[in-house]
């Protein structure tokens, strides 16, 4: 069938959703004091999910350095990945403090988030509400679950920005 043949909805169903072209390029953060959960999520984020901007942070304080610093030069990620429980600031209050800031600023929306836990259930609903994370990712996970609840959760994220 040549071009002028197709009616423009053939080509709407065949344009790839904006999301399948952002998907590799999105920036994901991996926020976990155990070094192999770490490890292991950004490998398999760029294995499986095929993602080629993926950074690892052992702690929550060098994770939100680095969000200060990313605003300033608006490369804030669009995903962070954490773990709830660490030491010092937990995940759970490091994403409210980047909340905070991307809320405060102009210039950068504020990242999707998504929490990890060997323990789901110490976290409280209300956090998962303020921050608008749909669901916790318990500890240890299937790296194939793990990747795909990431990519809907980016997919989601991509959407509530183009909406």
């Amino acid at each position: 069938m040549e071009d002028k043949d197709r009616t423009p909805q053939s080509l709407v169903l065949e344009t790839p959703r904006i999301e399948e072209q952002l998907l590799p390029s999105a920036l994901i953060w991996v926020v976990d004091d155990e070094k192999v959960v770490g490890d292991i999520a950004e490998r398999s984020l760029r294995v499986i999910g095929k993602y080629r901007n993926v950074s690892y942070f052992p702690d929550s304080e060098q994770a939100l350095a680095r969000f200060n610093e990313s605003v300033g030069e608006n490369k804030t990620p669009d995903l962070i990945i954490s773990d709830f429980s660490m030491p010092g600031l937990n995940g759970g209050q490091m994403l409210e403090k980047i909340k905070e800031i991307a809320d405060s600023s102009e210039s950068i929306r504020c990242p999707a988030f998504l929490l990890m836990s060997g323990d789901p259930s110490v976290i409280k609903p209300e956090t998962l509400k303020e921050l608008g994370i749909p669901e916790v990712i318990s500890k240890p996970f299937n790296i194939r679950e793990f990747s795909a609840i990431v990519r809907q959760r980016i997919e989601q994220h991509f959407e509530e920005f183009r909406g």
